[in-house]
């Protein structure tokens, strides 16, 4: 046989002599197929053979660099015959469409191999024979062949150049070829030889080979071969011998005599010019696994064609591990925003893109390095362990292709500062090449921490309003949202609705409806009032705030102090009809709000009366009174629920009396509200009797003295009057005339008068009040030598004071006969505390300026009562009583009561004018105790008792007469009370006199307390 040609010789001669002698010895078994000739005996030509190899074999074929053997491809051969085209009726795989046979002519550069001659017959398909056969004709088959494979044919020097191109310009072309009249030879039988093993490949990998051999197992050579290989989807060319496949139009590749390219995707044709006998001609394959190929048993799809003969053996049994496991991310995770001392969630989506499950061996992981201060858990069935300075996470089953979430649990430890960064994860396991790495940029802020602005204290009033200012200000990075700002009242302060704000027990709840931006301020209002009775510093108020997720403040204390309803009493006043009925009216107040402070409405509002005596509650009166008020069985205490009362407000209050008599005594009221000041105040109920009215009332250590002397006096001489007279003559009928006794500086009236008593008061014994009284008469056509309602007094020192008396305070009457009397009181209280006891007198007082009477009774005169001592809630009442009365024969007797208490003793003194010492017939009467004995004065001294029938005697004490001629200012003897009111009735048998001044002192027995 010829040497082989340029390029195979190594694998033609020595290949081809090894695959033919060792097939048995490399464990392979052969199973011939032959041509399909009509005779029985089968000859032996040109056989060629396809064969799997081991990896070993593919690298001794394609030189060094190359893969490397194929996992789990053994040395052992398993012969698989290649029938005919028109023979096997076996399944086989179906085979790309045949591409055009590559010639060695097609080949570039040192590829390229020079032209042999074709055998005889191939020019028109016939079969031909090779160098040996029968039928040869000295031709070469039609199709190129390598060099070698003819020991006739010359052998290409390699210096020479390239031979002629017969397409090229003025070259001449080859000559017809004529036909070869021989015979085509037999087929050569054509085996396949298959690994012990199979061929093994693994998905989701690249790099890997399948490496086939085709043996000529006959004695003829096998020419123009094409082998189709089509390969099990998800299985693609990467490289022939080694090298890439770079597409339709690229430049073959050969490896060991085959030209391939890709024909498809998942398709390889290859073409062999021509396979010595006895030869082998490795093809190797070098593919790529798809991840999705599935594990398990594939098919290799395998034509053959030949000159001759096309032979499609039965599939090629392919084993596909499956892809290595290998965690990849699933989705893009958003990214993070991490908050402090708070916990997020981050989900990493999975998945194994790997065919093999992850097993508890070869764990899936994820490798996370996170910002400082992050720390990080898994939720199952992943688990998490810091390791070196990253977090592992791990999960011990997850089959091929299934997907899985890590869910992250991210915590950032309290007081990091906030910052931006990422929280990287890498990949595992990966079966080559770099991991795959996740990046998710995270934030790390300050979560939301609303804190509490509020005054230190504030003020609650009942029926008040107060609006708690509470500033709530956001001092994080995120808004806070659900804000709730709650403050705990303390007992006596109630939480009331109001906008956002409702009661939840003893606690007001402000709920905001929007969120509070980070660095934004909010004020609430917490509206609260005051309970009923609540004063004074009530406790503090515990302001809370709460929110979704934030860091919250320690409450806030704040204090809260009650304002107390501020009373008032006003418009007190008591009035008595006359008639026996009175009146005593107040009205009650509460005070409103003042320099912003909040009022408070008095509640349990109560009124308390205290009648003095002789003056009951009167529920039968004919006025109405307040109904809320109701009086003890005495009826001197009288007590009014008056509810509550707004602040602001007021509420008038009315008590009906029954009036027994005369009297000025103060009633007490008194008046509460709960958590207020008691407010009271005394209001003086004065009632006239028999035209007397009380001016004056007090208790205490008390006494009175009344003095006074005469204005006029009878004439005897000059500046001396009528001895006589003056010692205890009657006065009536006489010829009075001015007495100008103590004549004042100045000017003086057109009648001068004047005149002086003595005021006798015991040591150390102060003035509480002191009245002056002046009186006189005129005749029915005299007129007044001046204004009734002046005079002038001197204190004992000497110093004079005009005084004037209120024109309501001069009272004027008038009898039968048609005479006037008039009396001016006036109040002299701080003169006579000033002035003492001593010599007083009185000057320039109106008397008649003419004596026209034809029954003259002419008088005039003065008087000063005196209440002296030390006021007390205890002791002695004292009652001053003004009129005047008239007392005539032709007018019915005036009953004067008074009140006092039974079993007490009763001191009265009286200024009366115009009674007549001589006269008889004037009494002056108590009820229970008879007429009343004067007492007299001698012109130095109280002398004893007088006549009970002479009252009126014209006894003025301080006078320097014992006949003061018409002036009476004294006292009558002590008596005891009969009962608690008593009744004076002053009479007349044949005199008249006008009553002016009536006192009266009580005091209780010895041994007795008055109530």
């Amino acid at each position: 046989m010829a040497s082989a040609p340029m390029g195979v010789a190594a694998v033609a001669g020595a290949g081809a002599a090894a695959a033919a002698g060792t097939a048995a010895a490399a464990g392979g078994t052969a199973a011939t197929v032959l041509g399909g000739v009509s005779t029985a005996a089968a000859v032996t030509v040109g056989a060629v053979a396809v064969v799997a190899a081991a990896v070993v074999g593919a690298t001794q074929v394609l030189g060094p660099g190359d893969a490397g053997p194929l996992p789990g491809v053994s040395g052992t051969s398993l012969a698989t015959s290649l029938a005919p085209s028109a023979g096997p009726t076996g399944d086989v795989l179906p085979v790309p469409p045949p591409v055009p046979s590559v010639s060695p002519t097609d080949l570039p550069g040192d590829l390229a191999e020079p032209a042999v001659p074709e055998e005889p017959g191939l020019a028109d398909g016939s079969a031909g024979g090779d160098a040996t056969g029968p039928g040869r004709a000295g031709g070469r088959a039609s199709g190129s062949v390598l060099a070698g494979s003819d020991p006739e044919a010359p052998v290409p020097d390699p210096s020479a150049g390239p031979p002629p191109d017969p397409a090229a310009p003025g070259q001449p072309g080859p000559g017809p070829v004529p036909p070869d009249p021989t015979p085509p030879p037999e087929p050569a039988p054509v085996v396949v030889v298959e690994p012990g093993g199979g061929l093994a490949l693994v998905a989701g990998s690249g790099g890997q080979q399948i490496a086939l051999t085709v043996r000529n197992d006959g004695g003829r050579a096998a020419v123009d071969l094409r082998a189709d290989v089509a390969l099990p989807p998800g299985v693609r060319v990467e490289a022939v011998g080694g090298v890439l496949v770079a597409g339709r139009g690229a430049t073959p590749l050969v490896t060991d005599g085959w030209v391939c390219l890709s024909s498809g995707e998942h398709a390889a044709t290859c073409t062999l010019p021509e396979l010595p006998p006895g030869a082998s001609a490795p093809l190797v394959l070098r593919v790529s696994v798809d991840d999705s190929v599935a594990g398990g048993e594939h098919q290799v799809g395998l034509h053959i064609s030949g000159r001759y003969r096309t032979w499609s053996p039965p599939p090629l049994r392919v084993s596909v591990a499956p892809s290595p496991a290998r965690l990849v991310p699933a989705a893009a995770p958003a990214p993070v925003q991490l908050v402090v001392g708070r916990t997020r969630t981050l989900a990493l989506p999975l998945v194994n893109a790997g065919g093999a499950a992850v097993t508890a061996g070869a764990p899936a992981t994820v490798d996370l390095v996170l910002p400082p201060g992050v720390t990080a858990d898994a939720a199952a069935p992943w688990t998490c362990a810091p390791e070196d300075r990253l977090v592992r996470c791990r999960l011990p089953e997850l089959a091929g292709r299934q997907a899985t979430t890590l869910v992250l649990a991210l915590t950032a430890a309290p007081g990091v500062a906030p910052r931006e960064g990422a929280v990287e994860a890498v990949l595992g396991p990966v079966p080559s090449g770099p991991p795959p790495r996740v990046t998710v940029p995270s934030t790390l802020v300050r979560p939301a921490a609303p804190v509490l602005a509020a005054p230190a204290a504030v003020d609650v009033a009942l029926g008040a309003v107060t609006q708690v200012p509470v500033d709530v200000t956001n001092t994080g990075d995120l808004p806070a949202t659900g804000v709730a700002v709650r403050l705990a009242a303390p007992g006596g302060a109630v939480p009331v609705a109001g906008g956002s704000c409702r009661p939840e027990g003893a606690s007001a709840v402000c709920r905001l409806g929007e969120p509070v931006p980070a660095g934004a301020t909010v004020r609430v209002l917490v509206p609260l009032t005051g309970g009923a009775g609540a004063v004074g510093d009530l406790g503090v108020a515990a302001l809370a705030v709460a929110a979704d997720d934030a860091d919250l403040p320690a409450p806030t204390a704040v204090g809260v102090r009650g304002v107390a309803p501020v009373l008032a009493l006003g418009e007190a006043t008591a009035v008595a009809d006359g008639a026996g009925g009175g009146v005593l009216a107040f009205v009650v107040s509460a005070a409103g709000p003042a320099q912003g402070r909040p009022a408070a409405d008095a509640d349990d509002l109560v009124a308390r009366v205290t009648l003095p005596r002789g003056a009951p509650h009167d529920p039968a009166a004919v006025l109405p009174g307040t109904a809320a008020c109701t009086a003890d069985p005495s009826g001197r205490t009288v007590e009014c629920r008056l509810g509550r009362l707004a602040a602001g407000g007021r509420v008038p209050v009315q008590v009906n009396v029954r009036v027994a008599g005369a009297l000025d005594r103060p009633a007490e009221v008194v008046v509460t509200a709960a958590g207020a000041g008691a407010v009271r105040t005394a209001v003086r109920v004065v009632a006239s009797s028999a035209g007397l009215t009380p001016v004056w009332s007090g208790t205490g250590d008390l006494d009175v003295t009344e003095v006074g002397a005469p204005l006029l006096v009878c004439r005897r001489g000059a500046a001396v009057p009528c001895p006589s007279v003056h010692q205890s003559h009657a006065n009536n009928g006489l010829d009075m005339q001015p007495l100008d006794q103590a004549p004042p500086p100045g000017a003086r009236a057109r009648v001068p008068v004047s005149s002086e008593t003595r005021l006798a008061l015991p040591a150390g014994r102060p003035v509480v009040w002191a009245g002056l009284y002046w009186s006189g008469v005129r005749g029915p056509h005299d007129g007044w030598s001046g204004d009734p309602a002046a005079a002038r007094l001197r204190a004992p020192d000497g110093t004079w004071t005009d005084v004037h008396a209120d024109p309501a305070a001069v009272r004027q009457v008038r009898d039968d006969a048609g005479r006037h009397y008039y009396q001016a009181a006036v109040d002299v209280t701080a003169l006579v505390a000033g002035g003492g006891g001593g010599a007083w007198a009185l000057a320039d007082a109106a008397v008649s300026d003419g004596r026209s009477d034809r029954d003259p009774t002419y008088y005039a005169g003065w008087s000063l009562v005196v209440v002296h001592g030390a006021e007390g809630p205890d002791g002695a009442s004292v009652t001053v009583h003004e009129g005047p009365s008239w007392v005539g024969r032709a007018v019915a007797a005036p009953a004067f009561a008074f009140v006092g208490e039974a079993g007490a003793r009763a001191r009265v003194g009286v200024v009366t004018w115009e009674g007549d010492r001589g006269t008889g017939g004037d009494r002056l009467t108590m009820s229970g105790v008879g007429p009343l004995t004067p007492l007299r004065w001698d012109g130095t001294r109280v002398v004893g008792g007088g006549s009970a029938t002479d009252a009126f005697d014209s006894t003025a004490t301080g006078w320097r007469w014992a006949n003061s001629l018409g002036v009476d200012a004294k006292a009558f003897a002590d008596v005891t009370m009969a009962s608690d009111v008593a009744t004076l009735t002053p009479t007349t048998g044949s005199d008249q006199y006008l009553l002016g001044v009536v006192t009266v002192r009580t005091a209780a027995p010895v041994g007795v307390v008055a109530p």
